[in-house]
């Protein structure tokens, strides 16, 4: 498990340590991991002319350091200078009345082009930042840092605005972050105005919740994070799954197991509109390894679902996880009815519950009747379900655009409502619970936006709690049920990564996404489902050798032999 921790943690950790340090070496050290970077972009860069096409124009560089007055700043020149010591041509474009004077004084004394653009006009100081930044095939943004709070003041604020619109017009350029990125560097990952995007992120001691929470995640491709030995403590502001962690929440099952203590999960999805919802979140509870699959539903799902799955049992009965709502039209008479029965039964027996699509929007009226859940509800809306969901919940008009904006707030906000888990569904997924240190999960690669891979979520969560629950009901040791949902996540994810035909290389999901080794291939729901035995046996052989040999226990009826596990 990753901890991401506060900005706040870190910068207080951050300044002890640069208390305790030679001046600058850790300054040196963060701008060592920039430069590094940079260099491996300008590898293999063509060598440059001496001067500009034109008299108008300045001399081009391969990597221009964007300088503003923080330590991100004073990184920005340290880095430049690195560059030029290696041989590269490089310039520092400075933002600020009042840069870092010792990085400012080495990068001038090893030939670093140092210019300022420093001008109280905006747009003079807007221009001039676009046109020393023309033709460099790299910049460092060492505009803003952690430091920042509150809007941007002018004129830095139409400064960053006009390079990330350029950065967006010019296909060959590179942006190399620096810590954060320049105008999106709060918490909550939320963007409250113009930031500067960027390929890859070199982030100092931890990585920050802005690299990881949606909007401001999506800004970049990758994160590095140059070590500084920080010891962190206290409870992190978020936290993030690998395979080392599904591997060890998922139970293999073992000789003294059956259908019932592998976990038993009811299906209420499908309809007559909607009958193939029914059989992906079937085929995604069956191939994720549950024991026993429960289905309720209307004459078109249940003969689809017996075709594709035969070992489906029709009907309602004892079940460790009710799923509701995958495939349903809540404007169907009939299908409120079997929705209210499933929260009832899941209500009376205390079991989990998961709504999806055509489940949510009867949420709000469950909770005024029967107040906030107390037994274990999961919520799987997207962007715009969720919207129509806080509406209904707090009254307050909410649009598909306000939850994009800020998806963690929002999703923390159905949690409060409802009493919860919230899975707000998007490229990046986050997952909270009351009084829970949230999960964000950002596995699955974009061919995943496509229609049925929510039905396909749903029934992995389904499945997933099932045989949670049915450990539980053993009295055997499990994971927090927040904390498997988002294991269940980070499996659809893996997935769907599975189904491009890329190669599962299981990274750290906190640091460095999936990539593509090509341009990848579309994938379908269906594909997802498929995929999921393999992805499975792939995480737990990364993780877990079995101790040899192995013998049964009468008495218990569990293996002898403890597994062996180690970092993936």
């Amino acid at each position: 498990m990753r901890n991401i921790w506060s900005t706040k943690t870190i910068r207080e950790t951050e300044s002890a340590a640069v208390a305790e340090a030679p001046t600058d070496a850790l300054m040196k050290q963060a701008a060592a991991g920039v430069a590094e970077a940079c260099a491996k972009i300008l590898e293999n860069s063509p060598a440059l002319a001496i001067e500009s096409s034109s008299p108008d124009l300045p001399a081009r560089v391969h990597a221009v350091a964007l300088v503003g007055g923080g330590d991100n700043g004073g990184d920005a020149l340290y880095a430049a200078a690195m560059l030029a010591t290696e041989g590269y041509r490089t310039r520092a474009v400075i933002a600020s009345e009042h840069p870092h004077a010792r990085a400012l004084a080495t990068a001038t004394e090893v030939g670093v082009d140092i210019v300022s653009i420093c001008n109280s006009n905006a747009l003079i100081q807007s221009m001039n930042a676009v046109k020393y930044v023309d033709g460099a095939q790299v910049w460092l943004d060492g505009l803003l840092g952690t430091g920042t709070s509150g809007k941007i003041r002018e004129p830095l604020r139409s400064t960053i605005a006009a390079l990330e619109k350029q950065r967006l017009q010019d296909e060959k350029v590179r942006v190399v972050t620096i810590d954060v990125h320049s105008g999106a560097a709060d918490d909550s990952g939320e963007i409250s105005g113009p930031a500067l995007g960027g390929n890859i992120v070199v982030t100092m001691g931890a990585v920050k919740p802005s690299l990881v929470f949606p909007p401001a995640r999506y800004l970049h491709d990758s994160v590095r994070l140059v070590d500084l030995g920080l010891q962190l403590t206290g409870n992190p502001a978020a936290r993030t799954l690998t395979v080392a962690d599904f591997a060890r929440s998922y139970h293999l099952p073992d000789t003294g197991d059956h259908k019932y203590t592998r976990g038993v999960v009811q299906l209420v999805t499908g309809s007559e509109r909607y009958p193939g919802a029914a059989v992906l979140s079937t085929l995604a509870a069956s191939y994720t390894g549950v024991g026993m699959i429960r289905f309720d539903s209307t004459p078109t799902p249940t003969q689809l679902v017996l075709t594709r799955c035969p070992s489906v049992v029709t009907g309602t009965g004892k079940a460790q996880t009710i799923v509701v709502g995958s495939g349903m039209d809540p404007d169907i008479y009939d299908t409120r009815t079997r929705v209210e029965a499933a929260f009832k039964a899941a209500r009376t027996g205390r079991i989990p519950l998961v709504i999806d699509a055509g489940a949510l929007p009867i949420v709000s009226d469950d909770i005024r009747r029967h107040g906030r859940y107390s037994h274990p509800v999961v919520l799987t809306p997207h962007a715009g379900e969720a919207a129509t969901l806080v509406t209904a919940l707090t009254g307050q008009q909410t649009t598909r655009e306000e939850v994009l904006a800020r998806p963690l707030h929002y999703a923390t906000l159905l949690s409060v409502e409802t009493g919860a888990i919230t899975v707000l569904k998007g490229h990046a997924t986050i997952i909270t619970a009351p009084n829970t240190i949230p999960f964000v999960q950002g596995e699955a690669p974009a061919w995943t936006a496509t229609a049925g891979t929510g039905d396909v979520l749903a029934g992995i969560i389904g499945a997933r709690l099932a045989q949670t629950r049915a450990y539980e009901e053993r009295k055997l040791p499990i994971d927090p049920y927040p904390e498997v949902v988002a294991g269940a996540v980070w499996l659809h994810g893996t997935a769907a990564w599975a189904a491009t035909g890329e190669p599962l290389r299981f990274p750290d999901s906190a640091l460095q996404p999936q990539q593509l080794s090509g341009i990848g291939r579309p994938i379908s729901a269906l594909g997802i489902a498929q995929a999921l035995p393999n992805v499975i046996g792939h995480a737990l052989s990364a993780c877990y050798r079995p101790a040899i040999p192995h013998s049964w226990d009468v008495r218990s009826g569990r293996t002898i032999g403890k597994a062996e596990e180690y970092d993936a």
